[in-house]
């Protein structure tokens, strides 16, 4: 469960901008919130902001955290691929601090790093209330609480200074709290965003072919959104390829061919039809909503069931709005989960306080003269009613976080 996160110098964001779960005082729907400890946690935010404004930024810093902490490990000479902020001054350090819950225990972990090195890092956790040690690094200097010293000592060894600490602790160690703290941003941290490929078909597919019951939830949910489905059937085959069949295959597509290959020289393919009872559908010949559902449903299924955390850039692509409201309710009212979703959005059909509280919507707004951006939620803003039109004074620019446009062609022309 995520609680706070704060970045600097990533991307767009220049100055620290602050991102929290954390609920605040208000009152409104206060029965779909996360009870943890004496805290109270939002289960979704929604982001807004205009085109260029950094909403993908602080989502795919996060990711690139997730990245840096649990791929596999840099070589000697590797360099950190960070990209900072274009204004930062040279060998300015990218930072990251994150508190978050795994197994019930709030940790808190920082990071700081250059393209060359990791400057410092630190992992806490708060299992009696307040903070205690695990580890604190400063360069190549480390010093770890008195518990986990033993352990940590043995994975220094394997240590480099462009090495983040956390993954050769997580495994080198056999330590529990240690590995716990990393399988948060390893299984937890989720993210999907159009910037970046990744492989939901691939886990829809699997997930479906192998287990019966996971496939009745998807077909369920299908039907609960409004696709009248009876069955995914799912087909695999393989096709023997010779070397020379492959070399001549245009080369823009060749590699993506080798790359599914195995050492047998065999292209594996896999098959989704949608039995619709009368007749069954290819997927590829579905509509682009079908599709983009089908990429979804399983994923979100397993974080709902494992209380992990998905961060969701453009979630309104192809998707109708009904269906994304319905998606977030689901989020909101599953009172056995502490899953959490955090998606940045244009539909201002989502924007309203009858399912989000002030402290869910958030902005994202850029800084022209420095092109940083700016993040705050609708709680920092006085006087907000629970009758105000949000989407309406959003347009309007009452938060700011929108484009300024020109309305007609002659005004752009005038600026040419």
């Amino acid at each position: 469960m995520l609680l706070e996160y704060r970045c600097s110098n990533y991307k767009s964001i220049k100055d620290e901008v602050l991102f929290s779960m954390s609920a605040s005082s208000d009152t409104e729907h206060s029965d779909k919130l996360i009870d943890f400890k004496k805290l109270k946690i939002n289960k979704a935010t929604a982001i807004y902001g205009a085109n260029g404004s950094g909403k993908s930024s602080l989502l795919e810093s996060c990711l690139f955290l997730t990245s840096l902490v649990s791929n596999k490990p840099s070589q000697p000479g590797d360099k950190i691929l960070v990209i900072p902020h274009a204004l930062s001054a040279i060998d300015e350090p990218t930072e990251f601090l994150i508190h978050f819950e795994r197994k019930g225990i709030r940790y808190v972990y920082g990071i700081s790093v250059t393209e060359d090195r990791v400057e410092k890092e630190f992992l806490y956790h708060f299992k009696v209330g307040r903070k205690a040690k695990i580890f604190d690094r400063f360069g190549e200097e480390y010093t770890f609480g008195t518990k986990y010293k033993s352990d940590l000592n043995k994975a220094l060894s394997f240590q480099k200074e462009n090495r983040v600490f956390l993954n050769t602790a997580a495994n080198f160690t056999n330590n529990e709290d240690i590995t716990n703290a990393f399988l948060f941003f390893k299984e937890d941290l989720v993210v999907n965003s159009p910037s970046f490929m990744n492989n939901w078909r691939e886990y829809s597919f699997n997930m479906i072919n192998k287990n019966p019951e996971f496939k009745k939830k998807v077909v369920t949910a299908f039907n609960n959104l409004g696709i009248d489905i009876k069955d995914i059937k799912t087909e695999s085959f393989n096709i023997p390829l010779h070397d020379e069949l492959v070399e001549n295959i245009p080369a823009d597509i060749k590699e993506i061919i080798k790359s599914s290959m195995g050492e047998e020289k065999t292209l594996y393919l896999k098959k989704v039809l949608f039995d619709y009872g009368i007749f069954s559908v290819d997927i590829d010949r579905e509509s682009t909503g079908i599709k983009r559902l089908f990429e979804v449903l399983c994923p979100l299924i397993d974080i709902i069931e494992n209380d992990r955390v998905l961060l969701w850039d453009e979630i309104e692509m192809g998707l109708h709005s009904s269906i994304l409201d319905t998606l977030i309710k689901i989020f909101l009212n599953e009172k056995d989960s502490k899953a959490q979703l955090i998606f940045t959005t244009h539909d201002i059909s989502l924007l309203n306080l009858d399912n989000l509280r002030r402290d869910q919507i958030w902005f994202t707004e850029l800084d022209k003269e420095e092109r940083k951006t700016d993040l705050y939620s609708l709680f920092d803003f006085k006087n907000i009613r629970k009758t105000d039109n949000i989407s309406k004074n959003y347009i309007e620019g009452r938060y700011g976080a929108i484009p300024f446009i020109k309305t007609n062609l002659q005004s752009i022309q005038e600026e040419v």
